[in-house]
């Protein structure tokens, strides 16, 4: 168990490392004003999703992409050291804080949205900022006129990553099993749909780019934050492509200021949809509970009416009491038969008395009877 355990994560550091390499590497065909930094750097949202998921353990695979991709720009060694720091610590920082918070990485809250847009995309992200520019000054990289433009290009790119790219990879890597299964053909649809008019609106030069919302929202309302997260990362994806070639609304000014725009268009959209998302669960949620508690307060309800209907245990065996009132039998004549209501015949000593018990007198006509003398 211990073997498995070790080679399960020694792989998981070396996939984080690929996948943070590889991310970074493209980010870094991006940068233009200074080699090192770049308005797009999609490795902070794979580095902070992987540490909510996997751990803080995993923070050796953060640094040893980091430390192979900022490696090969030609900075000093210092420098290189120095951003690989930030840039691990960046992601540390936002995990810690997010678990502080009690952050859920499925997003089906809106206080989880709105952690990882603050905690997460705002404030960790100033980590990285600072110490890759003291790192770029004092490896004489920078110049010190140059450091708040800096300053802001590498903070905005980083809460770009966070807000666009570690949703996608938090809810398809940790959560996957989630995802509406019973409505695939109704994403495909959707996904087909938004990627056609995203490659319409941004190779315009005109400031269409905000027509892509209604497909934002039906991607949050019906698809939950799975189609959220991956069409806000199919539309970042084209604006900020077609953007770098200079194309689209976002094409004027410096090429870092035209990919900053993109990509706050693309958080913008991201944090919308994700939003729409949440309150969506939220309130699903809070429909089946409260059909729940209507069921179980029905339940109750039978259940009392069927224990007032059960006759009580105290009087369900009660033996009833002989009564003290004399009863006289009357005699059953031996040859009476069945269903016979004639009473028997009285006794002739009975039949001869009178109601004060003294002999009655005989009745005329009758034998034994005196007759008057003529």
């Amino acid at each position: 168990m211990r073997t498995d355990g070790a080679l399960l994560y020694l792989l998981r550091i070396l996939v984080l490392a690929g996948a943070y390499y590889g991310a970074a590497k493209l980010g870094l065909t991006l940068a233009f004003a200074n080699r090192s930094v770049t308005a797009v750097w999609p490795p902070t949202g794979i580095a902070l999703a992987a540490v909510v998921l996997w751990g803080y353990r995993v923070w050796p695979g953060v640094a040893l992409g980091a430390l192979f991709a900022n490696g090969w720009t030609g900075v000093p060694i210092e420098t290189v050291l120095g951003i690989t720091l930030g840039n691990t610590l960046e992601a540390l920082a936002g995990a810690y804080v997010l678990h502080r918070v009690k952050f859920d990485s499925a997003l089906r809250r809106v206080r989880d949205v709105l952690a990882l847009v603050v905690a997460a995309a705002i404030v960790s992200t100033v980590v990285s900022a600072t110490i890759g520019v003291a790192s770029l000054g004092v490896g004489g990289e920078l110049s010190w006129d140059e450091v708040g433009s800096t300053f802001r290009v590498w903070w905005l790119g980083d809460m770009g990553g966070d807000l666009v790219v570690a949703p996608f990879v938090l809810l398809f890597v940790g959560h996957l099993r989630e995802a509406p299964r019973d409505r695939w053909l109704e994403a495909v649809v959707l996904l087909a749909l938004l990627a056609a008019v995203a490659l319409i609106l941004f190779g315009e030069d005109k400031p269409l780019a905000y027509v892509a919302f209604p497909f934002l929202i039906w991607a949050g309302l019906r698809l939950g934050p799975h189609g959220a997260s991956a069409a806000s990362l199919l539309v970042a994806g084209v604006a900020v492509a077609y953007t770098a070639n200079r194309h689209g609304a976002f094409a004027e000014g410096t090429r870092d200021d035209t990919l900053l725009l993109a990509q706050t268009f693309s958080g913008v959209a991201a944090v919308t949809a994700l939003l729409l998302a949440a309150v969506v669960a939220e309130r699903r949620r809070a429909e089946a509970a409260s059909a729940q508690a209507r069921s179980q307060e029905a339940l109750e309800i039978n259940d009392n009416i069927v224990q007032r209907l059960k006759p009580s245990p105290t009087t369900r065996s009660r033996p009833v009491a002989p009564s003290t009132r004399r009863t006289h039998s009357r005699p059953r004549c031996a040859d009476r038969r069945p269903g016979d209501d004639r009473r028997p015949p009285r006794p002739a000593a009975a039949r001869r008395r009178g109601p004060t018990g003294r002999p009655a007198p005989p009745l005329p006509g009758r034998a034994g009877a005196r007759r008057p003398a003529v």
